[in-house]
């Protein structure tokens, strides 16, 4: 399959999917899906709802999605419609992150879980134009329970080592640059956390 951009690499959606699938989660919502890269892992037992305000991206998403032109702020879902929510590299572009949270949760059943990732600021947030802010575990984890989520995991992952995805290492890749992150903050990361809805 080709990849589409801004898709991370097959070990971390993996990842993502795993937590999603160990929490029984079958209807997941993506804000800020993009191009629909995590739509296109889908196991076919679930439904996965994408939903960005870029209709160029979802005109390339609704072959992975069922997508939805709408904010983050302002979701055109029912109260606690999905089983689980992904916020992968989104929230450091809304203008309003604490609002766009709580209405995470509003369309987060109880006992959902929420995955979201952001840049850190120690690695290269500031190379992207349209990020208004960065991330550390102290500021996601407060942002998170601010909303009404309970964490429950939260960490710091690697963008992978240059050049070993061309030479199909991925696996070797994820591992390594996450430790590098997380131990020497040598290579560019970002937070991710795993928060659940309380019951």
């Amino acid at each position: 399959m080709e990849k589409l951009p801004g898709e991370p690499s097959v070990p971390h959606i993996g990842r993502i999917w795993s937590l999603f699938l160990n929490h029984h989660a079958r209807i997941i919502l993506d804000v800020g899906c993009g191009y629909g890269w995590f739509g296109k892992y889908r196991p076919p037992h679930v439904e996965v709802v994408g939903v960005d305000s870029d209709e160029a991206k979802l005109r390339i998403a609704v072959k992975y999605e069922r997508v939805v032109k709408a904010d983050v702020c302002c979701l055109p879902f029912k109260n606690s419609c999905f089983d689980g929510v992904l916020a992968s590299h989104i929230l450091e572009h809304v203008p309003n992150d604490l609002k766009a949270m709580r209405e995470i949760n509003r369309v987060l059943r109880r006992g959902g879980v929420l995955i979201a990732e952001a840049p850190t600021p120690w690695h290269g947030a500031k190379a992207d134009s349209t990020h208004l802010r960065s991330y550390d575990l102290k500021s996601f984890r407060d942002l998170a329970e601010k909303a009404g989520f309970k964490v429950r995991s939260l960490c710091v992952l690697g963008r992978g080592i240059p050049g070993f995805g061309k030479l199909k290492l991925y696996s070797a890749s994820y591992h390594i640059g996450n430790f590098l992150s997380q131990h020497l903050h040598v290579f560019r990361g970002f937070v991710f956390m795993v928060c659940q809805k309380p019951i």
